[in-house]
This record gives structure tokens, C-alpha cells and sequence, in this order.
């Protein structure tokens, strides 16, 4: 691991010292689409429906900086839920996530990028809880009241962090990465420069 990172890291300030100028530059607008290879949804053991898509169009502020407007879109799913008090669940979850991000783009080459930044969104999942079989012992509460093991899924500002590299294989079309925790931990995807 260690090798794979110095070389990158070679790799990233070799291309910093090139002379060339930038595609993207102040006054540029481009936009992404891409998809989650690591969806956030399997840490809980959930089936993956969709993998995690994602679009975003983003505006050049100034050389090395820019704005973007963001959205971002999974589906899931977990079948057999045993709940601590031995009742069984299926959960399904849809996920919308909107946004704006900030970039800050460090290393630029002729047609390569790396930038890196942080994204303030909106996320509101859908959230659909079928329940299989019912408890085996009731263990009431105070009142009359039965154990929640779940919260309901609620609409709510989210953020999150990422790093990107992106390159331009022509003067319009390109291809990204980015590691970051929001909908996927890491993104793929093409990027077009429209102005």
C-alpha cells in the first residue's frame, strides 16, 4: 500500500510541474455523471438494488476553486431483520440525496486535476419496514408501550468530505474518481466540459 501511494504521490507533482495550461479553468462549466462502487448501504449487510448513480454540475468560481450543484440517488435492500426481541423484518430503503459541493482543485496539469472538498446536502430517504413475524415474548413498557428497535427514516441535512482526481482524455470529455463518505465511499464516473 505504501508503494501505490508514493507512487502517486510521484506521479501527482510530476504532473504539477508541467507548464501547461489547464482546461478547466475560471469560467468553466462541466458536468458529471458517475456511479458508487462502494455503496455506504453494505456496512449494514443490505442487498444493493441499484448501485448508487450520481450527477453533478459544476461552475469554475476561479482557477482553484469551484461550485457544484449535486444529486445523488441509491436503492437498497435487508430481508430477515431479527430483532432483539425475535420479530422479523424486511427493510427497504431508497435514498435522494441534494447538494452543493465546494472544491478546492490543488495540482492541475494540461488535462489532469486533483481537488478535494466538502458537500452540504439534503438527504431524504424512503424507507418501507414490512414486518414478517411478530415478537415471541412481549416485553411491555411502562404504559403499555412495546420496544422500537428502528428509528423512522426522516428527511435531513447531511454533509460530507471527498478527494478527486479527474482527467481529460479530449478538450471535452473526461473521466473522475473520488473517495468520500456520502452515498458511496468510491465514485466513478465520465465528466464533460460544456463551456
Amino acid at each position: 500500500m505504501k508503494k501505490v501511494l508514493l507512487s502517486l504521490a510521484v506521479l501527482t507533482l510530476a504532473l504539477a510541474a508541467a507548464q501547461a495550461q489547464p482546461i478547466l479553468k475560471k469560467g468553466s462549466v462541466d458536468f458529471a455523471a458517475g456511479v458508487g462502487l462502494v455503496p455506504t448501504y453494505v456496512a449494514d449487510g443490505a442487498h444493493i438494488n441499484m448501485l448508487p448513480v450520481n450527477v453533478r454540475l459544476g461552475y469554475r468560481i476561479s482557477n482553484n476553486f469551484s461550485m457544484s450543484a449535486f444529486a445523488a440517488y441509491s436503492a437498497s435492500e435487508k430481508n430477515n431483520v431479527v430483532r432483539p426481541d425475535e420479530s422479523i423484518e424486511n427493510i427497504k430503503n431508497q435514498d435522494l440525496t441534494l447538494g452543493l459541493r465546494g472544491a478546492v482543485h490543488a495540482i492541475r496539469a494540461e488535462r489532469f486535476d486533483v481537488y478535494g472538498g466538502f458537500m452540504l446536502g439534503y438527504n431524504m430517504p424512503n424507507t418501507d419496514i414490512t414486518q414478517v413475524s411478530g415478537p415471541k415474548t412481549e416485553t411491555p413498557l411502562p404504559g403499555g408501550l412495546t420496544p422500537s428497535f428502528s428509528r423512522p427514516a426522516t428527511n435531513k441535512l447531511t454533509y460530507s468530505g471527498f478527494i478527486g482526481a479527474s482527467y481529460l482524455t479530449g478538450r471535452n470529455l473526461g473521466f473522475f474518481g473520488e473517495v468520500g463518505y456520502g452515498i458511496s465511499l468510491f465514485n466513478v464516473g465520465m465528466q464533460w466540459k460544456l463551456r
